[in-house]
């Protein structure tokens, strides 16, 4: 049977080796540095192992710092987009061109959704960056409906976050004309996103948001 392979860096063979999954290479120094870069099974990585249904040519694509942690990986990443840490910072290893976004990453998670002048909960509208979550985080998501007083139009918006399990729910983020609020996320790969209901039907809103 074919195997997926690659190079794997100094560091992350003396990580590999620590948890058991490699063999230090011959004449590899405890620290990682001198070591010739060896083929490691993508099935053994601990990311692999926590996500078995995930294809490995995923695996492969996913910097270093990724493959050596158990994160979920949600149906909703895609290949080729800019991973960041809760932060916004770029996570490490990517591909020069996928960092190249990364001076626009916090742009990337914004956007504008659809209320319906149904009263219905619009389409969602996504995040263009992957946030590497970590147990027991939370995503923050803020929105305005763009109007001031009384008689701006109201909205009610939700947040894309994931239970425990890291099953992708759809998490209240607030009532009103200008709002937030926070979701659980946990230790899941992912894109956030929003969607927004009117609240001033039958008036349909464009819905500001940002996470």
């Amino acid at each position: 049977m074919f195997k997926h392979k690659r190079s794997v860096s100094g560091w992350a063979i003396t990580a590999l080796a620590t948890a058991g999954l490699v063999g230090a290479a011959p004449g590899a120094s405890a620290d990682g540095v001198g070591e010739e870069p060896v083929a490691v099974d993508l099935a053994e990585l601990p990311v692999a192992i926590a996500n078995p249904d995930v294809p490995l040519d995923v695996i492969a694509s996913l910097p270093e710092v990724v493959q050596l942690s158990d994160v979920t990986i949600d149906s909703s990443y895609e290949v080729g987009m800019l991973i960041v840490h809760p932060d916004g910072t770029p996570v490490e290893g990517q591909d020069p061109e996928v960092m190249s976004a990364a001076r626009n990453s916090r742009a990337l998670c914004s956007g504008s959704a659809l209320a319906p002048g149904t009263g219905s909960f619009g389409p969602a509208s996504t995040c263009g960056s992957v946030v590497f979550g970590s147990p027991g985080y939370y995503r923050s998501y803020v929105w305005n409906t763009g109007g001031v007083g009384i008689n701006a139009p109201r909205a009610c918006g939700q947040g894309r976050g994931f239970t425990s399990q890291a099953v992708p729910t759809w998490y209240s983020v607030g009532c009103g004309t200008n709002t937030g609020g926070s979701v659980h996320w946990g230790n899941v790969l992912g894109n956030p996103a929003f969607r927004a209901q009117s609240l001033s039907v039958p008036l349909s809103i464009s819905v500001r948001w940002s996470s």
